[in-house]
């Protein structure tokens, strides 16, 4: 028996640290895309482009090796500040919105036809153009909450969220992605005390990945879920640090969708961190914000047939899953006590989703 309890603890002092599931390296890019911005997959290639002052490029990737297999220029267009990519049936999206100085009174999402492009390594786009509802200020400032480097097409519309040097927030809008002059609605604010850099929306669950990085360069994402309409900030949010498996110092810029529970992030090129893409095949991901963690206690842990739970604010539900991410079936009792009987032994995770829209995750041992 302490044995096996040595291995168990060894096995939660480790997993401690790894603040999500898979990550790993996939491939270092070229030189032509040290200043990858945003992030598509369609036609089993990755589709990336470089961010402001550089060509009007698409790039389509070999997800394998990181090829730049096929390059389609965009022959109207200039990339002004280019920063994120997305897709619908018909079309890509692409954002030239980086505003770092707040003064852009020429906001613009690119829009190319499928067909086009699938045929074509020259094309034109058509243009939708936005501003902001609640910026009447122009002028220069280093410090502005107008800036954004992330977007997604949500529900038939354009979601733009926010990078925010001023108060290190993000605010999301949403406009129609209909050719045209558009107004973005501020729908929601989240303070996220970083910068917002990618996004993503996974239809398959209903949830969004945003990517950023603190002021100290260090990467981390942000896991939006449960929440309903375009009131994206009021379900589940569990912002996670993956500093350990990038690095200080990584510019974490794009994220995509494979259209299941696999995800493509890109890096740019920042001092001696080179561009390079990654990969996580689970959304099973760990609160970074740990000050939350003392809100709830676990006893006793480990434990044999019975667990309860106390906590300061009301819980709305809980899940148990396997090391694997798998959801389990417990019987949970209405004073926050778990039954857990003919679970074999081993490390499980307590997923506590509380009503001050906090989600902790805690490791438990059943002996």
């Amino acid at each position: 028996m302490k044995s096996y309890l040595f291995v168990i603890v060894l096995f939660v002092s480790i997993y401690s640290y790894a603040q999500i599931d898979n990550l790993t390296e996939k491939f270092e890019l070229s030189e032509a895309l040290e200043e990858t911005s945003g992030l598509i997959f369609y036609n089993n290639k990755l589709i990336t482009h470089n961010d402001s002052g550089n060509n009007a490029n698409l790039y389509e990737l070999d997800t394998v090796t990181g090829t730049v297999a096929r390059t389609i220029v965009i022959s109207n267009a200039t990339n002004r500040d280019w920063e994120d990519i997305d897709q619908d049936d018909d079309y890509i999206y692409i954002g030239d919105f980086g505003n770092n100085t707040g003064d852009r009174t020429d906001l613009k999402i690119y829009r190319i036809e499928k067909s086009s492009y699938q045929n074509n390594t020259t094309v034109t786009a058509e243009v939708i153009h936005f501003t902001y509802e609640d910026q009447t200020d122009f002028s220069v400032n280093n410090q502005t909450n107008f800036n954004a480097e992330a977007m997604v097409i949500y529900n038939n519309n354009i979601l733009v969220f926010t990078k925010n040097q001023g108060d290190l927030k993000t605010n999301a809008y949403i406009f129609p992605k209909t050719i045209g002059n558009h107004t973005a609605v501020k729908i929601g604010t989240y303070n996220v005390l970083g910068l917002i850099t990618g996004a993503t929306f996974n239809a398959l669950d209903n949830s969004f990945f945003l990517t950023g990085y603190s002021t100290l360069m260090q990467p981390f994402l942000v896991y939006l879920s449960d929440f309903e309409g375009n009131s994206i900030f009021d379900g589940s949010i569990i912002k996670t640090s993956i500093t350990m498996q990038m690095g200080q110092g990584s510019q974490l810029e794009g994220i995509t969708n494979l259209g299941n529970e696999r995800y493509f992030l890109s890096r740019e090129k920042f001092q001696s961190n080179t561009p390079k893409v990654y990969a996580f095949s689970s959304i099973y991901i760990l609160n970074l914000e740990d000050y939350s963690q003392k809100e709830v206690t676990i006893y006793p842990n480990p434990f044999v047939n019975y667990l309860k739970i106390d906590s300061a604010n009301t819980i709305h539900k809980m899940e148990l899953l396997d090391v694997n991410g798998r959801k389990l079936k417990v019987n949970i009792t209405s004073n926050n006590k778990i039954e857990w009987i003919d679970i074999p032994s081993g490390i499980y995770f307590l997923k506590i989703y509380l009503n001050n829209k906090k989600v902790i995750q805690k490791k438990i041992v059943k002996l």
